[in-house]
């Protein structure tokens, strides 16, 4: 059968593939909704468009039931913002943008990374505790002062009630109880090194607390490991090549499967790494589980998920 044939039938499937996904997808969103699952370490996620006006798809993997549910994003001004805590992907954080500055349901947060929330709406105060430290904020939209264990903290952003709902500056919140925080603009084109006509900025917020984790895998170490699985995934090429007596071609050529390199940036806990010739799929290597996620060569114009890279995909 000739390549191009084949290529065309498999992106046929491909179609009706991700159609029976998005049915089974949105059948799911409404529990999803009701009960957002967020887990340490689980990266998995792909981002859709929908037949609607800026609207988007984020799928993610719920591990405990063992399906992909969804969470939607709209798109303002500034793109569309997706959270990761702790190498786990948030469904649906509903952050705001308000003078630069990133503002997140104070509750959420606490559930996410471990405060205890109290809030007194007599005195129009809240505090979010750990351990020893206590950070109260008042609720009134007018204090732009915070405390920390008693002492006196200029905010960045005023806390203000939104729908019922306490909405503090994240970045502020997570930073004095040890937390890191760094936000990515545009993650097609700074990590990808991509663009796509018509798709918004893909705006990631990364979250680090404290780690409890008694062992980190250096870089070297990761490096070999995602060698082992470039190399597998190469064999796999060559033997679907050879089984249909073709050869690599102008579009994808013959690449040295060892051509890797760690490119000194990372999302998190995510060391991020790069194949010669195929630096718009980069690899991610969780330096405290030893796990390995791939941007894939998919229909959504972000789709990372566990493994490496399946390049098999483009040869079909």
């Amino acid at each position: 059968m000739n390549k191009q044939i084949e290529k065309q039938k498999f992106k046929i499937l491909s179609i009706i593939f991700a159609f029976v996904f998005s049915l089974t997808a949105t059948f799911n969103a409404a529990a999803a909704e009701e009960n957002i699952s967020w887990e340490e370490n689980n990266a998995s996620i792909g981002i859709y468009e929908t037949d609607f006006t800026d609207l988007y798809d984020i799928d993610y993997l719920n591990t405990a039931a063992g399906i992909y549910e969804s969470t939607y994003e709209k798109d303002v001004k500034n793109g569309i913002r997706i959270m990761l805590v702790n190498g786990g992907f948030v469904p649906a954080p509903e952050t705001l943008l308000k003078d630069n500055v990133i503002f997140i349901s104070a509750e959420k947060l606490a559930n996410i990374i471990g405060l205890e929330i109290q809030a007194d709406n007599n005195e129009e105060k809240i505090s979010l505790k750990k351990d020893n430290l206590t950070l109260t904020m008042s609720t009134n939209g007018n204090g732009n002062l915070a405390e920390m264990n008693g002492e006196s903290i200029e905010l960045p952003g005023i806390p203000e009630n939104v729908n019922g709902e306490i909405y503090v500056p994240l970045r502020f919140v997570v930073e004095k109880f040890g937390g890191n925080v760094e936000y990515i603009h545009d993650y097609l084109n700074t990590v990808c090194h991509k663009t796509y006509d018509g798709v918004p900025d893909i705006n990631m917020i990364v979250v680090e607390m404290p780690s409890e984790h008694e062992k980190a895998y250096t870089v070297e170490e990761g490096l070999s490991t995602i060698k082992k699985m470039s190399v597998e995934e190469y064999n796999q090429i060559v033997e679907l090549l050879k089984n249909r007596n073709e050869s690599f071609d102008e579009e994808y050529p013959d690449y040295n499967p060892l051509s890797i390199k760690y490119t000194g940036y990372n999302i998190g806990r995510l060391y991020v790494y790069e194949l010669k010739g195929y630096e718009k799929l980069p690899i991610f290597f969780n330096k405290y589980t030893g796990e390995v996620y791939s941007n894939m060569s998919a229909l959504p114009f972000v789709c990372i998920d566990k493994g490496f890279a399946n390049l098999s995909w483009l040869y079909q």
